[in-house]
């Protein structure tokens, strides 16, 4: 009875952790719900669709910047979600998509994003509109974390074959070497 109580309670626990770090707490402007110490902020650059549906266009932000790293991707990406601010520029990503948390493999270099089933599910699909959501993505991280290599999404913890049936998402894609 008592082992019981005691995985009862580690379950509990592991279920209020992980909660805490839902993307319910990753606010739209990029700020999550964490008690990483804000050093100050810093200048991010973040791309989106331009309006004509060619290409992408670069957009600077001023981002709370948290000690910690995987914090400081945390509000990139979860900025890029929110969408553009200013000028002309369109969206990447669908509006209901939520990112829920992102690690880091320092070894390897690779950044996983974790994000909600909106992500594939809301997608407006085609194969434009998927390289713009992986191009943008890819170009964020690239202009802002020289330490991240390789991105791997992740639909809430599992991989996934495609985001929307054009490109192969079912292992790391390289930064460098992106279309």
């Amino acid at each position: 009875m008592l082992v019981l109580a005691v995985v009862v309670a580690i379950a509990a626990g592991s279920a209020l952790f992980l909660a805490g770090r839902s993307r319910d707490s990753i606010q739209p402007d990029g700020r999550d719900g964490s008690t990483a110490p804000i050093a100050g902020t810093r200048s991010a650059t973040l791309y989106f669709s331009d309006r004509d549906g060619r290409g992408l266009v670069p957009e600077e932000r001023e981002l709370p910047e948290p000690d910690d790293f995987e914090a400081r991707v945390e509000g990139v990406l979860g900025a890029l979600v929110a969408g553009p601010r200013v000028g002309d520029a369109l969206p990447v990503l669908p509006e209901s998509a939520r990112l829920l948390r992102v690690f880091f493999d320092s070894d390897t270099g690779t950044l996983y994003a974790d994000f909600d089933a909106a992500l594939v599910r809301d997608h407006p699909g085609g194969s434009t509109a998927e390289w713009k959501t992986w191009s943008a993505m890819v170009r964020t991280l690239r202009a802002n974390f020289s330490e991240v290599r390789r991105l791997q999404l992740l639909i809430q913890g599992e991989p996934i074959e495609t985001l929307a049936g054009h490109f192969d998402a079912s292992r790391p894609v390289d930064l460098d070497t992106w279309q």
